[in-house]
C-alpha cells in the first residue's frame, strides 16, 4: 500500500483515535508513521513528546550536556521530561569537562562545569524531579572523568545548591541493559563519598525531606554503611525503598533493618530488598512498621538463618498485612548446620501449582519461576496476594544441593 495514501486516510481521524492507534506501536513503527505525513506528525507530536522524552539522558560530558541544553530550551519537550537519566558512554562519565576534588578524593561540592546542569533543572526542565544514576562498580582509579560515586555526589551537591525537591533517587550498580548486557556489580567508592558534614546542610535536607522513592541497587557493605543510612533517615517522606546488599557482608543486611526498626522507617508502600542475610523475626519487624500501608513487596536472594523462618514470614505477611496487592519471591534460603559448619539450603514449593489450582481462579495464577529443582519463587498482582503467600508457606520445603548432604 502507499505510505502516502495511508499517511493521509489515518491523518483524518480523530487525535483520540489516531493516539490509541500509536500506542500499540514501538518507537521504530512510530517514528515511521510520523514521516508519512506532516499532518500526522503535528497530530501525535504530544504523545510522542510524553512517551518518548519524559526520561532524558546524559553522561555529564560536555558534548551530552550541549545536547540536553538543545533540548530543555523546546518548551514542548521540557514539560514532559520527568526523570534525568545518567549513564556512562564507552564507561566514563563527564568527558571533556574539568572536574574539581578534593585533596581526599572526593568531588568539591561547587562545580564551575555542573552550572550548565544547575540552570538547566531549574529553569528548563522544571519537571524533571527524578534521578537515575547507572554505571560500573567503582574502584576509586580513576581520576580524569567521574566514577559513579563521583556523580552521585555530584547529584546530591546539585540539589544542595538548587533546593530541587526530587521525588525519587536512583543508584544502581547492579543493573542489565534490556540487551541482557550488565552495566557494573558493584559498591560506591568509600573515599569518594561526600563527609558526613555535607548532609548537614540545609538546603539538602529540606530538598531531601521530599523524597518518595530511594533505591541503592549496589553491593551495600560496611564502608557505605554510613552514607546509607544518613539518606534513609533523611528521607522522612519516603514512600519506597529498594535495597541491595553484598552477599559476602553478613551483618550488613542485618544492621540496616536495625536502623529502619530504630528510627521508624515506615509508611512505605513499595519495598525491595535483595541479598540480605536477615533473621526473620528482625525482617518481619521492618516490613511491620509499614503493615497498614506497604502494597509491593519483592524479596530476592533472601537467606533467613533459621529453618522453618520461611515459612513463618509468609504467614505474617499474609495474615497482617491488609494492603499488599503485589508480591514478587524468589530465592529464599534457610541455614542448616552449627555456626561453625552452616549448610545453606533452598526453599523450593513443591506442591505450590496444585495448591493454587485449588484456591484460587485459574485465571489469576501467580507467575511461577521454575528450575530443574522446582519451583523457586512467584510473582503475583491482585486481591488473592494473601491466599498466594499462605499457599506458598504451606508448600515451602527445604532443598539441598546433593553435594551438601555427602558424609
Amino acid at each position: 500500500m502507499d505510505s502516502r495514501l495511508t499517511g493521509c486516510t489515518l491523518s483524518r481521524l480523530p487525535n483520540e483515535l489516531l493516539e490509541l492507534i500509536c500506542e500499540q506501536c514501538d518507537l521504530g513503527t512510530f517514528c515511521a508513521l510520523r514521516l508519512t505525513c506532516s499532518n500526522i506528525n503535528t497530530k501525535t507530536f504530544r504523545l510522542f513528546s510524553k512517551t518518548h522524552f519524559s526520561t532524558v539522558r546524559t553522561d555529564l560530558s560536555k558534548e551530552s550536556l550541549e545536547k540536553l541544553q538543545h533540548i530543555s530550551i523546546r518548551e514542548e519537550l521540557n514539560s514532559q521530561a520527568q526523570t534525568l537519566l545518567i549513564t556512562p558512554t564507552r564507561g566514563s562519565y563527564g568527558k571533556g569537562l574539568l572536574w574539581s576534588r578534593h585533596e581526599n578524593g572526593y568531588l568539591e561540592e561547587t562545580q564551575l562545569s555542573a552550572q550548565p546542569l544547575k540552570d538547566i533543572l531549574c529553569h528548563r526542565l522544571t519537571t524533571c524531579r527524578s534521578f537515575s544514576i547507572y554505571g560500573n562498580s567503582d574502584d576509586g582509579d580513576e581520576l580524569e572523568c567521574l566514577s559513579p560515586t563521583d556523580v552521585t555526589s555530584l547529584i546530591l551537591s546539585v540539589i544542595a545548591q538548587t533546593g530541587l525537591r526530587i521525588r525519587s533517587f536512583i543508584v544502581d550498580l547492579n543493573h542489565k541493559h534490556s540487551s541482557g548486557a550488565v552495566y557494573g556489580s558493584g559498591s560506591l567508592c568509600e573515599k569518594r563519598l561526600l563527609p558526613s558534614a555535607f548532609f548537614q546542610h540545609p538546603g539538602f535536607r529540606e530538598a531531601w525531606a521530599h523524597l518518595e522513592a530511594l533505591h541503592l541497587h549496589q553491593d551495600l557493605d560496611e564502608q557505605s554503611m554510613s552514607w546509607t543510612k544518613t539518606l534513609m533517615r533523611l528521607a522522612t517522606n519516603l514512600r519506597s525503598i529498594s535495597l541491595k546488599v553484598n552477599p559476602s557482608e553478613g551483618e550488613a543486611g542485618h544492621e540496616i533493618l536495625n536502623f529502619g526498626i530504630m528510627h521508624r522507617i515506615g509508611g512505605l508502600r513499595e519495598i525491595s530488598l535483595r541479598s540480605f542475610d536477615a533473621n526473620d523475626s528482625c525482617l518481619l519487624a521492618f516490613l511491620k512498621n509499614s503493615c497498614d500501608t506497604l502494597e509491593t513487596l519483592s524479596l530476592w536472594a533472601i537467606r533467613i538463618p533459621r529453618p522453618g523462618g520461611t515459612k513463618s514470614l509468609f504467614t505474617h505477611l499474609g495474615t497482617n498485612f491488609p494492603r499488599l496487592k503485589t508480591i514478587s519471591i524468589l530465592a529464599m534460603f534457610e541455614t542448616l548446620g552449627t555456626a561453625d559448619d552452616p549448610i545453606t539450603s533452598w526453599i523450593i514449593y513443591q506442591n505450590l501449582p496444585q495448591k493454587l489450582q485449588s484456591s484460587m481462579p485459574s485465571r489469576r495464577q501467580p507467575e511461577l519461576e521454575n528450575r530443574r529443582k522446582g519451583v523457586i519463587g512467584a510473582h503475583y498482582t491482585g486481591e488473592h496476594a494473601p491466599k498466594v503467600l499462605q499457599c506458598m508457606a504451606e508448600s515451602a520445603e527445604r532443598w539441598l544441593p546433593p553435594h551438601s548432604t555427602d558424609s
